[in-house]
């Protein structure tokens, strides 16, 4: 707990500026088409269900002041995602027992490259919404299949090749893809519980979290991201005791 605790500090501070510097880096398509901004706030609800509006509106008009952010701007999102990506290296470190062993530059650079790596993840997964509201959509619609089982398969698919990526490239050992990619699987399925449970309990319990006042809407996000990160880490403990049986 006190892991995800830290994961979601420092993924406060790197939500916004990883969704905005994914919408700088897709151009200027991301203002303009139409279909872009539909894959944009999907990969956003899934990230942050029922506040996704916020943060989506946010990413949004920052974006279109594409014309004034220089390196200083982009350098200033990069060091709010550079905590993060370093806490979650240092997690799993500990999660599977390793240690840094390269020299601190070495580490430094992997880290970096890590970050821009993950900001590359998150254009994936932005056009892979794109392509599944242009194509896939219209496809099963056109030979009407229920569209909420195709919305959740695909959404499932998505969440478990990106997680896939995810700890592969996170992992510190050697580990088994396919060990990575069950798991994975099983984490893509309990963020797809997750979600709609939340959004159930808050459209149950509207007034929860009113004693933040008016900060209630930065607590529920703050929770999400702590439960997302909780998800995350029970995948990683996961996989490490797997990796432990099979070497016992």
């Amino acid at each position: 707990m006190q892991l995800c605790a830290a994961l979601a500090y420092y993924g406060m501070f790197a939500l916004l500026p990883f969704l905005l510097l994914t919408a700088l880096l897709l151009g200027k398509s991301i203002t303009s088409s139409q279909e872009a901004l539909k894959g944009l706030h999907r990969l956003t609800y899934l990230l942050v269900p029922e506040f996704q509006d916020v943060i989506f509106n946010e990413v949004i008009s920052l974006s279109r002041l594409s014309d004034i952010w220089g390196w200083v701007g982009i350098v200033s999102c990069l060091s709010c995602i550079f905590p993060l990506v370093v806490t979650i290296r240092n997690v799993f470190l500990t999660i599977f027992m390793a240690q840094r062993r390269r020299p601190v530059l070495v580490e430094l650079l992997r880290d970096f490259s890590t970050a821009i790596f993950l900001i590359a993840l998150l254009i994936f997964l932005v056009i892979s919404q794109i392509i599944y509201d242009e194509l896939i959509i219209n496809l099963f619609m056109a030979i009407s299949f229920p569209l909420y089982i195709v919305d959740f398969l695909v959404n499932l698919t998505i969440s478990a090749i990106g997680m896939t990526v995810f700890y592969y490239v996170f992992i510190p050992i050697k580990t088994g893809l396919k060990r990575i990619f069950v798991v994975a699987v099983l984490v893509s399925v309990l963020w797809a519980v997750i979600n709609p449970t939340l959004v159930f309990l808050l459209k149950l319990n509207p007034r929860f979290g009113i004693a933040f006042g008016s900060l209630k809407a930065v607590f529920l996000i703050f929770m999400w991201v702590y439960i997302s990160f909780c998800v995350i880490v029970l995948g990683a403990e996961l996989i490490a005791q797997w990796g432990n049986k099979t070497k016992g």
